[in-house]
């Protein structure tokens, strides 16, 4: 998985996406911030993710998360502070 254009700081409340991932996968983010973090889909069969979602203010650690169809998962760390 390949998590590019990372801005540790992002205004307005959202957080840019732009990751490309080498096969078709489902991928999922736990926001450990949250009160009960689980993992919540961004898309399945998919090999990229160029979308915006919206967060609170706030230090904000991120699990990116990739499984294909073999169930071999790959998991990412990304740190976000949004204002």
């Amino acid at each position: 998985m390949s998590v590019g254009n990372l801005n540790s700081l992002s205004n307005f409340g959202k957080i840019n996406f732009d990751i490309t991932i080498s096969e078709l996968v489902t991928l999922e983010y736990m926001d450990n911030s949250d009160r009960t973090p689980r993992f919540k889909k961004l898309c399945t069969n998919c090999n990229e993710y160029k979308k915006s979602k919206s967060f609170r203010s706030g230090v904000h650690e991120l699990i990116l998360r990739t499984s294909d169809n073999a169930d071999n998962t790959d998991e990412e760390i990304v740190v976000y502070t949004v204002n």
